[in-house]
């Protein structure tokens, strides 16, 4: 072991130009002769440079054959989103929204005060009452 170490020592520059010479060799390899811009269109393997000339060939140059003047008008069919609006800020069509049950969801509603058509007695209208207070801590 020492020895190596020795060696090591005595020709550390050469094994840092050696490691420097590797990693620029690979990057050669990686960016150079195998550049990392390149896409897959269709089949078609493209590199950057080609990709706007495929773009003008296949995609642009049909395009503006096809919208150049004489060419029939296609159909279009625009929603009447205005109309739309207009009725549901009018609240045409729409539901009643049902209120029983909102306001004595956990208290039952005794049946003198479903009857709206009962006279009040001497002493008022039936109020119904909040539960009362629950069992201590620990009751339930």
């Amino acid at each position: 072991m020492q020895k190596v170490l020795d060696l090591l020592e005595k020709h550390v520059q050469w094994v840092a130009l050696g490691l420097g010479a590797l990693w620029l060799l690979f990057m050669a390899w990686s960016y150079v002769i195998n550049p990392p811009a390149k896409v897959m269109i269709g089949s078609a393997d493209l590199k950057a440079a080609a990709v706007d000339e495929y773009t003008l060939k296949n995609a642009v140059g049909p395009l503006e054959n096809e919208m150049k003047p004489g060419k029939e008008v296609p159909a279009m069919q625009v929603d009447q989103f205005a109309e739309r609006w207009q009725e549901r800020m009018e609240w045409k069509g729409a539901e009643p929204i049902s209120l029983a049950g909102i306001v004595w969801s956990k208290v039952p509603i005794p049946p003198a005060i479903i009857d709206m058509n009962r006279q009040p007695g001497p002493i008022g209208p039936i109020v119904p009452q909040g539960p009362g207070p629950g069992p201590g801590p620990g009751l339930r």
